[in-house]
């Protein structure tokens, strides 16, 4: 009927109370599961690089490796003064 009134149970109805549940026992141990293959952790080998000569470049070169092809280095006018006359 339209004027009839329906009753929701809540939620505190319908959880167990305490003599419905049983104690969890303490003394029970659970296997624990294996960690995720992601969160295993590797050991990391340190192998030392070659010996390799040390190469000791002049300036201009070591700045056109550094700077590369998109740089033009050019000369200062500091060191051109710097520079002596007919040398």
């Amino acid at each position: 009927p339209a004027d009839s009134v329906v009753v929701a149970p809540t939620a505190a109805d319908q959880a167990p109370s305490a003599e419905e549940m049983e104690p969890f026992e303490t003394d029970e141990s659970s296997a624990t599961p294996p960690p995720h293959p992601a969160y295993r952790t590797t050991a990391k080998i340190s192998i030392p690089a070659p010996d390799r000569p040390e190469v000791t470049l002049p300036p201009r070169k070591r700045l056109d490796i550094a700077l590369g092809p998109m740089y033009e280095v050019g000369e200062s006018s500091s060191a051109a003064a710097a520079r002596p006359v007919g040398g």
